[in-house]
């Protein structure tokens, strides 16, 4: 069985390196990759499959949820769970109205 590849996309270095840190505690064998914008992304996903995408809503260069979108539609069976730091339950409910898998509040512990 090949060990699981997570792609974190996300603008800031220091929640990267967190989030990358607590997949590799929590599944020791992974893949981790990392990217800060919806075209480095893009470039990764499409040289190398993810199983689970982490997309942070408020990325340079994407407004509103136009790159979730761009993820989701392009990769529409892969996995994708948001991490961000907005709490508005309508924003929460629409990205799963969306095809989001998941939400994850940056201020959640491990």
């Amino acid at each position: 069985m090949t060990e699981p590849h997570f792609l974190i996309i996300d603008d800031h270095p220091l929640y990267l390196e967190a989030l990358q840190s607590v997949l590799l505690a929590s599944f020791g064998s992974c893949t981790v990759t990392v990217a800060d914008s919806i075209a480095a992304a893009r470039a990764k996903l499409q040289s190398e499959p993810a199983d689970l995408i982490l997309l942070d809503l408020k990325l340079p260069g994407s407004e509103g949820l136009e790159g979730f979108m761009e993820i989701r539609r392009s990769w529409p069976k892969t996995p994708l769970a948001v991490i961000s730091a907005l709490a508005d339950v309508n924003v929460i409910q629409r990205i799963q109205e969306l095809g989001a898998d998941g939400f994850v509040h940056k201020s959640q512990g491990r």
